[in-house]
């Protein structure tokens, strides 16, 4: 059990051994100590040596002198002030203007050579005679031409993984592949934390990073994953406010985040504060967090598991208990989601996992109905010909059936309700008398789609 005043662990990122030449622990550089006195003495003595009184003197070396050694001591950009100085020079001496087009001057012509003998001379006067015959391509001194993107690349060449730049710099370029640092368990972001500081402790001493953030599409690659309940409570101190969640895990679909629950033959107990902090914290994580958002704009619903269809019937119909300790449907999820521990629950299940069979299967039922009414006091999915209201019940949404419920019976309305076979006989009793039924044969589903 985790101390409930567990404090974050502190890392501290050692010094680089490899840098020498420092003084007093590493907090000045050897050179801009040296430059320091150099010029610390350079500029204070003309001072030191005038006809003035010691105020004055003070005074003056504070406003000159004392300036450009701290200057010196600390240096400019992380290099000592000569070097800043150098560096500079040489850039104004170097730079390269991206503006105009590129001269291209005319070759000097060479030559010709002087003919030894008859037989050489006949041979210069046929080349010269076949020259001329050819158009002749002639260059113009002064004619330019458009500069190209090599021209301006800073980069003599590439070879073995350095890039070699014409101002004799070298650099070296890292691609590193990211991770999921958050959704790591605690002994694992330790370790990656651990590597990052020994990789540290030997990194050059200027070395840049270059973040690139880009939102990954992972719905080619997976169709769904499942996280156990340790996994998904090992998210950072957060997991300390949902530690007694009865969550058993999270279950990621393709467009839906799922919280699962198991309560088998026996009505789990529920805690609605602590199961409404677990929404919202895997909600913010998946849903709002940038870092490791799958489903932007979404909302985290929940699964029930039970032992059969019966324990639907029991969930639906619970208040709680005397102390209200039990489940029961407080609202906490928009969408609530049964299945039983079946082959039927596990085919259920599947469909849910799968958008492109929900989206197929929910267009073929609702072919011959009409579509929904907006404002109609009965809470429906689509409408009969002659106006009574259907529900499609076969994802076994239990808030959905309860609103469903609960609206017939405060307006004395009757619907119809479509679900899988081996939903009915439950559904019956739940809705009697409220509703009529149509099944779909789950056997029939499972040919058509492949499951």
């Amino acid at each position: 059990m985790a101390d409930k005043h567990e404090a974050p662990d502190t890392y501290v990122i050692p010094p680089n051994f490899i840098e020498t030449g420092t003084i007093f622990g590493g907090m000045f550089k050897l050179r801009n100590a040296i430059e320091a006195g150099l010029l610390a003495a350079a500029a204070g003595l003309p001072f030191l040596r005038l006809q003035a009184s010691l105020t004055t003197k003070i005074i003056l070396l504070c406003l000159t002198a004392l300036p450009l050694d701290l200057i010196a001591l600390i240096g400019v950009s992380g290099e000592s002030l000569s070097s800043f100085i150098m560096n500079f020079f040489r850039f104004v001496k170097n730079r390269r203007v991206i503006k105009g087009s590129v001269p291209i001057t005319a070759r000097p012509a060479k030559k010709a050579r002087q003919p030894k003998n008859e037989v050489d001379a006949l041979k210069q006067q046929l080349r010269e005679a076949r020259r001329k015959q050819k158009p002749k391509q002639s260059v113009r001194p002064g004619k330019k031409r458009k500069a190209t993107t090599a021209d301006y690349l800073n980069i003599e060449k590439i070879e073995n993984g350095v890039i070699y730049t014409r101002d004799h710099r070298y650099v070296k370029i890292i691609e590193v592949v990211p991770i999921n640092f958050l959704l790591r368990s605690a002994r694992e972001q330790r370790n990656i934390i651990y590597s990052f500081i020994s990789f540290l402790k030997i990194s050059p001493v200027k070395m840049q990073f270059k973040v690139l953030t880009k939102r990954a599409d992972i719905g080619r690659h997976i169709q769904h994953a499942f996280y156990f309940s340790r996994e998904m409570k090992s998210v950072g101190e957060e997991h300390l406010k949902i530690r007694s969640s009865r969550a058993s895990g999270i279950l990621l679909t393709e467009n839906e985040l799922l919280l699962v629950y198991n309560t088998g033959a026996n009505l789990m107990k529920w805690e609605y504060q602590t199961e409404l902090r677990c929404k919202v914290l895997m909600t913010t994580r998946f849903c709002q967090d940038a870092a490791t958002m799958l489903y932007p704009g979404g909302q985290a619903r929940a699964l029930m598991l039970g032992a059969d269809m019966e324990m639907a019937l029991t969930l639906l119909n619970s208040t709680g208990g005397h102390k209200r300790q039990f489940f029961r449907l407080d609202g906490t999820f928009e969408r609530f989601y049964f299945a039983p521990n079946t082959p039927e629950g596990e085919t259920q299940v599947k469909i849910l996992c799968s958008s492109e069979i929900r989206e197929e299967l929910r267009q073929l039922l609702l072919s011959d109905l009409q579509p929904p009414q907006p404002g109609l006091r009965v809470e429906h999915d689509a409408l009969r010909d002659d106006g009574v209201p259907v529900l499609l019940a076969y994802e076994f949404d239990m808030e959905h059936l309860r609103r469903f419920r609960d609206s017939l019976q405060m307006f004395g309305d009757f619907g119809l309700v479509v679900c899988f076979d081996f939903q009915q006989a439950v559904l019956e009793e739940y809705l009697v008398g409220l509703a009529e039924f149509q099944a779909v044969s789950l056997e029939k589903v499972r040919r058509r789609f492949g499951i």
